[in-house]
């Protein structure tokens, strides 16, 4: 089962639609049920996948998921996944901060180099999670593939978390695959 978190973010509804397509039986919970749902999902024992969605404003104004974001990092039954204000939730609840971009991008497609590949990817921030190398070396150490541009922290993974800046369902974006890849294989 997939779970949707919806941030009242109409981008949303193309994840929701493009998870259908593939077959996926999603829910989408909305805003004012988010930390109830995360909250009853800490114990959870069912293979599921966790998406948090895109949304408007600064990922400080969700401090109050913090605990709950940190707890379901922990799982290794569940597929955490980030997209946009998701990503940047994340990356907090793991204790780095959100900034504003060097150069916000909203609805332009910029391109990234992830393993060593170049992709094209649509942004739709002007706020990132900003990393220095020695931070990215730390955070390699634990596990985690990180993709960065401008010290930026575009993309991240590790065996059951995945974050976005970017929209990997906008038709911008290149590749996709990176979020339906591991969605499908970790539900197999």
């Amino acid at each position: 089962m997939i779970y949707l978190c919806d941030f009242d973010d109409s981008f949303a509804y193309n994840i929701y639609a493009d998870l259908k397509t593939l077959g996926h039986d999603v829910t989408i919970i909305s805003f004012n049920e988010v930390y109830q749902f995360l909250q009853t999902k800490i114990s959870s024992k069912e293979k599921e996948v966790i998406i948090l969605g895109p949304g408007p404003g600064h990922p400080e104004e969700y401090n109050f998921l913090n605990s709950s974001i940190n707890s379901l990092i922990q799982r290794e039954n569940l597929l955490l996944v980030g997209i946009c204000l998701g990503h940047q939730l994340i990356w907090q609840a793991l204790g780095n901060k959100c900034v504003h971009c060097k150069t916000p991008l909203h609805g332009q497609v910029q391109e990234i180099v992830f393993n060593q590949k170049k992709q094209l990817v649509q942004r739709y921030n002007s706020l990132c999670i900003q990393l220095d190398p020695s931070e990215v070396n730390q955070w390699a150490t634990k596990g985690w593939k990180l993709s960065l541009d401008r010290d930026e922290l575009m993309f991240s993974s590790n065996e059951n978390v995945i974050t976005y800046q970017f929209h990997p369902e906008s038709v911008g974006t290149s590749c996709p695959e990176l979020f339906y890849g591991p969605v499908n294989k970790f539900l197999l």
